[in-house]
């Protein structure tokens, strides 16, 4: 079964195709988040979108399509949260370490303001992703991207200071800090605050532009 365009203009019949599909990445989503892995089950998703599965061969094609749409929808909402552009590398015309300090802000209090059933979606996420070889690329590209990202703010930080960083590898470590952070947050370790995620990241960030760079070896991560 698909939709039935036949009584509307073009305009129209794009809207209703894009809010459908954009009820069916939802519906994915929550489901995965809900039951994890389990939650992929094209019965799942059809039942919580209550559509047939017609309706999903024809605006995703495959089940495997439709998880990494929903992956990327992911995947923007975190972009979205600590304020990376769509494209290219930030914008440093601003103070960098007051845009860093604020990306770091963003991160928690942003992440902290999604619902929590949507912030367990990562996890089933990234268990599909063991055995869905998209779905890793896409988690692969998403994190290289937030260290490249936050490397270059660090080595541009660092050069006002005077310093020199492995730009990689201090991006990288950044990158896991956020991570690790947000994951006690996310599974509710006791007494472990938004605050202290912020505190937690802002250190790792001022121990990155104060290291002695000199006796490590340039970081060879994603020269591949």
């Amino acid at each position: 079964m698909v939709e039935d365009t036949r009584q509307s203009n073009p305009g129209q019949r794009a809207e209703r195709k894009l809010q459908t599909r954009t009820r069916i990445i939802e519906a994915t989503i929550a489901s995965v988040a809900a039951d994890g892995a389990a939650g992929a089950s094209l019965g799942a998703i059809m039942k919580r979108a209550k559509i047939s599965r017609g309706l999903v061969g024809y605006h995703f094609g495959t089940k495997g399509q439709l998880l990494v749409a929903a992956f990327e929808r992911l995947c923007d909402d975190f972009r979205t949260v600590i304020g990376m552009p769509p494209q290219g590398p930030p914008d440093l015309r601003e103070d960098v370490e007051v845009q860093l300090d604020k990306i770091i802000r963003q991160t928690f209090e942003g992440m902290a303001g999604i619902e929590e059933d949507r912030q367990y979606a990562w996890f089933g996420f990234w268990a599909l992703a063991r055995t869905e070889p998209a779905l890793r690329s896409l988690n692969r590209q998403l994190y290289d991207e937030v260290a490249r990202y936050l490397g270059r703010m660090l080595a541009s930080a660092a050069h006002k200071r005077g310093r020199c960083i492995d730009e990689n590898a201090a991006g990288h470590e950044l990158s896991a800090t956020l991570d690790g952070a947000w994951l006690h947050l996310t599974t509710g370790v006791e007494d472990f605050s938004v605050d202290d995620a912020i505190e937690m990241a802002r250190d790792c960030a001022g121990r990155l532009l104060e290291r002695d760079w000199s006796q490590r070896r340039p970081s060879d991560r994603g020269a591949s």
